[in-house]
C-alpha cells in the first residue's frame, strides 16, 4: 500500500529530472509539452504556497520577491507567402533582454520555519528596461499575501540591482497603497486603518551587485578601458585552451631552465611561503615551493635550492607543484568572485615563468600556436590591472563570498562590517616584500603599486559600506538585530520615525497592537535576503540552454529553463543526513559483534588456518591440496576431539582472553561511533532551530506535492492526446 503511494511521486520525480537535463535531446513529443509541463509545475507550486498561506493563518509572513535581466541570443524565424503561393522561410538570431523573477513565501509554523518559492518563466522585455516595464512585466506574476488569502502581518519584500531602485521601491508603495482597500474583508474585526498598517513593504538592492560594483569602482580606470580587459581576457583564455601544450613541453623547459642555488636562510622562506598564500596557492603546494625547493625563477632561470639536487623526482616534483599553482580559472568582469581570484592565478603564474613558457612552447615548430599566440596580448597595462586586482579585490571578496553564502545582510550586519574592517586592515598590512615581489611582475615601483592598491581597498570599503552597511544599520532594519522587544519599546518611546515601515510599526505600538506579533515581524524581516541570487541562477539555466540547444525558440527556451529550476526543488539526502545513516550503519555492525560466542574449538581452527598460511606450509614439498581450506573446516570438528583435555584447556583460555580483549576494542567502538551520532544529532538539532536562507533547496517539494504534479501530468497528456 505504501509503495503505491509513493510510486506517483517517483514517476514524477523520472519525468522532471529527465525532461530537466540541459544537456539531453529531446523527441519531438517532449519539446512539444515543455509548456504544458512547465504550467503544471507552476500550478504545483501554487497550491504548495496557497497551502502554506493557509497554515499560517493570522501569523505574519514573509513574501520575498526579485528579479534581474539577462540578454540572451535565440531563433528568429520568418515565414513568408508569395502571391504564387510558395512559401518563403528565413530564420536568423536576435538578442532578447529576458527578465528572470521568482518569489519566496516564508513563516514560522509550530513545526518550524517553512519556505515555499513560486518560479514563474523568464519573460522578454519587449517596451525596454526601464523601471515602469519591469514594474508592468514582475505585476502580471507576482501575488501579494493579501491576494492570496492572508489575513495576518504581511511583508512584502522586493530585491532588485541598483538600476532604477528608487522608482521600483515608489510604484510598488503605491501600487499596494492602491490595493489596500480591496482586502479590509481579511481584517477579520480589525479596524481597517490598523488592518492596512499590518502590511509592511520593503525594497532593497542587491548587496552581491553592490559588492561587486564597489571593485570595479576601485579599478574603475582599467574596468572602462574595455581593449584592456579583452586582451586581459584573451590572455587568460588562450592559457586555459593551451593546457595540453602546456603539459606536453614543460619537463623540457624545466629541465632547461633548473639551475641550482645555495639554500636559502629561514627568513626568506617564510616569505616566500606568505608571498604564495597570499595568491591563493594551497598550503601544501606553498610548502613545497617556498621550503622543499625554494623555488625562484628569475632572468630566464627556474632557482631550486641546492639541497634538492639529489632528489630522483625532482623534476617531478617542480612539474606537480607548477600544475598545482596555475589554476586557471574563467575571468569575467560580470561574474562573482571571479576577478580577483582569476589576478592572483596569473600574478603566481608570472612569478613562476609562465611567459618564458609560453615563448619557449612558440619556437617549437612542431606545435599549435593557434591559442597560445594569444597570451601576448597581455601588455604591461594588463599586468599592472592583473596586480592591482589581485590585491584590491580581497577587501571586497570577503564580504562577497558570505553574502552570496547568506545574504540576510541585516541580520549579519556586525559580522559582515567586521570581516570588511579586517579584509582592509590585511590590505594595508601586506609586508613590503610581497609588493617588492609583484611588482616586478607589474613592471612598477613597489611603493606606486601599494600606493594603487590601498587607495583601490579604500573605495571598495567606503562604497560598500554607503551602499549596503550603512543602510541595513538604519530603521527599519536596525530594529531585527538584538533583543527585538526591547529595539520595539525604544521605537515607541521615540517621536514618530519619517521612515515608511518603522513609522507603521511606531503607529501599531501606539494603538495597542501585540508587541509579540510584532516581534514575529522582526524575526521574518531578518530574513528577508538582500541578494538576487536565485534569478543569476536561472540566468545560468538559460546559459546553459541556449548553449547546448541553439535551435530553441524563446517559448521552448523559456519552459525548459523553468523545469531545470524545477529540479532544484525535488527531495534530496543532505550530507549530514548521509552522514548520520553511514554512523547508524557502522554501529549496527558494532552492535551485532559477539565475541563471547567464540570458543576453544573455533580458536583452534584459527590456528590451523594460521598455519595453512605460514611459510613453512607454503614452501612444502608435499603436494597440498587446492581445497585444503574447505577441508580444514569440514573437517576441524574430528581434529578437536582428538585433541588432549589439556591442549582443549589450552585454547579455551586463549579464547577468554581474546573475547575479553575484543570486547573491550568493540565497546570502545561502539562509544565513539555514539558520540559522533550525538554531536552530528546535535548539530543538526541546532541548524534546525536556527531559521536557514532563504534559498531554493529550503523549497523542497513534498510527496502529496509531487502525487498533484504526477496526477495533473497524467490528466494533461490525456486532454492533449484526446485533443489532438
Amino acid at each position: 500500500m505504501a509503495e503505491a503511494m509513493l510510486q506517483p511521486a517517483a514517476l514524477a520525480i523520472d519525468t522532471l529530472q529527465r525532461l530537466s537535463k540541459a544537456s539531453g535531446q529531446l523527441p519531438k513529443p517532449d519539446v512539444r509539452a515543455l509548456e504544458r509541463i512547465s504550467e503544471i509545475g507552476k500550478l504545483v507550486l501554487r497550491h504548495a504556497a496557497q497551502e502554506l498561506v493557509s497554515s499560517a493563518a493570522t501569523g505574519p509572513m514573509l513574501n520575498s520577491k526579485s528579479a534581474d535581466g539577462t540578454p540572451i541570443s535565440v531563433v528568429l524565424r520568418h515565414r513568408r507567402q508569395l502571391p504564387s503561393g510558395a512559401t518563403v522561410q528565413r530564420s536568423g538570431r536576435e538578442c532578447k533582454e529576458f527578465l528572470i523573477k521568482n518569489q519566496f513565501l516564508r513563516a514560522h509554523l509550530p513545526g518550524g520555519c517553512t519556505t515555499r518559492v513560486l518560479l514563474q518563466d523568464p519573460v522578454t522585455l519587449t517596451h525596454g528596461k526601464s523601471a515602469d516595464a519591469i514594474f508592468q512585466a514582475c505585476g502580471k506574476d507576482w501575488r501579494s499575501l493579501r491576494q492570496m488569502g492572508h489575513g495576518g502581518c504581511a511583508i512584502e519584500h522586493y530585491c532588485y540591482d541598483r538600476l532604477g531602485i528608487e522608482s521600483h521601491e515608489r510604484l510598488w508603495r503605491q501600487w499596494h497603497s492602491l490595493h489596500a482597500p480591496e482586502f479590509d474583508a481579511l481584517a477579520d474585526g480589525m479596524p481597517a486603518d490598523m488592518f492596512r498598517l499590518t502590511e509592511f513593504v520593503l525594497v532593497t538592492a542587491c548587496a552581491a551587485h553592490d559588492a561587486q560594483n564597489a571593485f570595479r569602482w576601485a579599478v574603475h580606470g582599467s574596468i572602462a578601458d574595455k581593449d584592456l580587459l579583452r586582451d586581459t581576457y584573451v590572455s587568460i583564455q588562450s592559457l586555459r585552451n593551451s593546457m595540453d601544450i602546456i603539459v606536453r613541453h614543460v619537463s623540457e623547459w624545466v629541465g632547461l631552465r633548473l639551475s641550482f642555488v645555495a639554500d636559502s636562510a629561514d627568513e626568506v622562506v617564510d616569505r616566500r611561503r606568505q608571498l604564495w598564500q597570499m595568491l591563493d596557492i594551497d598550503v601544501e603546494t606553498a610548502e613545497v615551493l617556498a621550503e622543499t625547493l625554494q623555488l625562484e625563477f628569475r632572468d630566464g632561470r627556474m632557482l631550486v635550492a641546492n639541497s634538492c639536487s639529489g632528489r630522483a623526482d625532482l623534476i617531478d616534483l617542480v612539474i606537480t607543484a607548477l600544475m598545482s599553482a596555475w589554476k586557471f580559472v574563467r575571468w569575467s568582469e560580470s561574474r562573482f568572485l571571479t576577478v580577483g581570484r582569476c589576478s592572483r592565478t596569473m600574478v603566481a603564474a608570472l612569478l613562476l615563468g609562465i611567459e618564458d613558457l609560453v615563448k619557449f612552447i612558440v619556437k617549437d615548430t612542431h606545435s599549435s600556436k593557434y591559442y597560445i599566440n594569444g597570451f601576448f596580448r597581455l601588455k604591461e597595462a594588463g599586468k599592472r590591472f592583473l596586480a592591482e586586482s589581485a590585491f584590491v579585490s580581497r577587501v571586497i571578496d570577503g564580504v562577497l563570498a558570505e553574502v552570496l553564502e547568506d545574504s540576510r545582510v541585516a541580520k549579519n550586519h556586525d559580522e559582515l562590517w567586521q570581516t570588511l574592517s579586517e579584509d582592509m586592515l590585511a590590505l594595508v598590512e601586506i609586508p613590503d616584500h610581497v609588493w617588492s615581489a609583484v611588482a616586478e611582475v607589474a613592471e612598477r615601483s613597489a611603493e606606486d603599486l601599494r600606493a594603487a592598491c590601498i587607495a583601490g581597498g579604500h573605495v571598495s570599503y567606503h562604497f560598500f559600506c554607503r551602499r549596503v552597511l550603512e543602510p541595513a544599520g538604519e530603521l527599519p532594519w536596525k530594529l531585527v538585530r538584538g533583543d527585538k522587544a526591547e529595539n520595539l519599546r525604544e521605537l515607541a518611546a521615540m517621536p514618530m520615525p519619517e521612515e515608511p515601515v518603522s513609522q507603521q510599526v511606531w503607529k501599531l505600538l501606539q494603538l495597542g497592537f501585540s508587541s509579540r506579533q510584532l516581534e514575529s515581524v522582526l524575526e521574518l524581516m531578518a530574513d528577508a535576503p538582500w541578494s538576487t541570487l536565485p534569478a543569476e541562477q536561472q540566468h545560468g539555466s538559460l546559459a546553459v540552454l541556449r548553449r547546448w540547444h541553439p535551435e530553441y525558440s524563446t517559448t521552448t527556451l523559456s519552459a525548459r529553463a523553468l523545469l531545470v529550476q524545477l529540479r532544484r526543488l525535488l527531495p534530496t539526502v543532505s550530507e549530514d543526513e548521509r552522514q548520520m545513516a553511514r554512523l547508524s550503519r557502522q554501529l549496527d555492525r558494532a552492535l551485532s559483534k559477539n565475541p563471547a560466542k567464540s570458543g576453544g574449538r573455533q580458536e583452534f581452527l584459527s590456528e590451523l588456518f594460521k598455519h595453512l598460511r605460514s611459510r613453512s606450509w607454503s614452501h612444502s614439498t608435499r603436494d597440498v591440496p587446492a581445497d585444503m581450506r574447505t577441508k580444514l573446516f569440514k573437517h576441524h570438528a574430528k581434529s578437536w576431539a582428538r585433541c588432549s583435555l589439556l591442549d582443549q584447556r589450552h585454547f579455551e583460555l586463549l579464547a577468554r582472553e581474546r573475547a575479553s580483549a575484543a570486547h573491550g576494542s568493540l565497546c570502545e567502538e561502539v562509544d565513539e561511533i555514539r558520540a559522533q551520532r550525538a554531536l552530528l544529532l546535535g548539530r543538526i538539532e541546532e541548524a534546525a532551530s536556527h531559521s536557514r536562507p532563504i534559498l531554493m533547496s529550503e523549497c523542497t517539494l513534498l510527496d502529496r506535492h509531487l502525487e498533484l504534479f504526477w496526477e495533473l501530468a497524467q490528466w494533461g497528456r490525456l486532454q492533449a492526446s484526446g485533443s489532438s
